[in-house]
């Protein structure tokens, strides 16, 4: 897929940069990008964050309208019995580059993709620039670093948008059964040994640039100055009319 995604993007000269749920990282060799980002999470929380954005949202997709129709348990394991290619090991799947794909993917995935572990703790460490959502500034602190030693200069700082309030119910752990976590939580064991991984990765190179702290600070002092003036840096997000749409992988 990244060699689909680069030929749309060929035809759009002024483009900076491109962002996807979907598609995996490419191989070393074939390198397309001056960067090749990836930001993991939580599968759970992953889970919890579609879970309130297919709710949201009134389509006639089989997500849209299971989301709507049942509660967030219930809902995961519609995802399980519909397209566990696409729910289990999710990320280990889109980290695990082209050259690596296997030839019997799990239901509902791409043809010939699936998650091969380590393949992508490989390509988390040395393909791609890797970092999590918990480790969120730290790992923007130490990417803005690399690319200036790159030449390129590159000013991580930004608004915090699209994010959903906790609602009343409590939030995504009250709303799973302790054994029904467990089986999710050992479904995604790939998952979660990459953000481990991952994790570790980032606290070694943040300690070692930024012991003192003072890079942090400084940067969140550009987020909150950024913020103060959100209402002119708004993202817009096209319309569907202006998508262009690449693969579909979901049900």
């Amino acid at each position: 897929m990244p060699e689909r995604v680069k030929s749309v993007a060929d035809g759009f000269s002024e483009h900076k940069a491109i962002s996807s749920h979907t598609f995996p990282l490419t191989d070393a060799q074939s390198a397309w990008a001056s960067v090749h980002l990836v930001v993991l999470r939580d599968p759970i929380e992953r889970y919890y964050s579609m879970y309130r954005y297919e709710r949201s949202r009134e389509t006639p997709r089989p997500a849209n309208i299971a989301a709507r129709q049942k509660d967030f348990g219930e809902y995961c394991k519609w995802w399980l019995s519909n397209a566990p290619g696409i729910w289990i090991d999710w990320q280990t799947r889109c980290c695990t580059p082209q050259s690596k794909r296997a030839s019997t993917p799990l239901a509902g995935a791409p043809p010939k993709w699936v998650a091969d572990l380590s393949a992508a703790l490989e390509a988390v460490s040395n393909t791609a620039y890797a970092m999590t959502v918990d480790r969120f500034d730290e790992g923007l602190v130490v990417l803005e670093d690399r690319l200036h030693q790159s030449g390129i200069h590159f000013d991580a700082s930004y608004i915090r948008q699209n994010v959903s309030p906790r609602e009343s119910d409590g939030g995504r752990e009250e709303l799973l059964s302790e054994a029904f976590r467990a089986e999710l939580v050992a479904a995604n064991a790939g998952d979660y040994a990459l953000i481990q991984r991952v994790r570790d990765l980032v606290d070694d190179r943040y300690r070692e640039l930024d012991p003192s702290g003072e890079r942090l600070a400084e940067f969140r002092r550009r987020c909150a100055a950024l913020a103060g003036n959100c209402d002119a840096l708004q993202v817009r997000v096209p319309g569907q009319s202006d998508w262009i749409v690449i693969a579909d992988s979901g049900p």
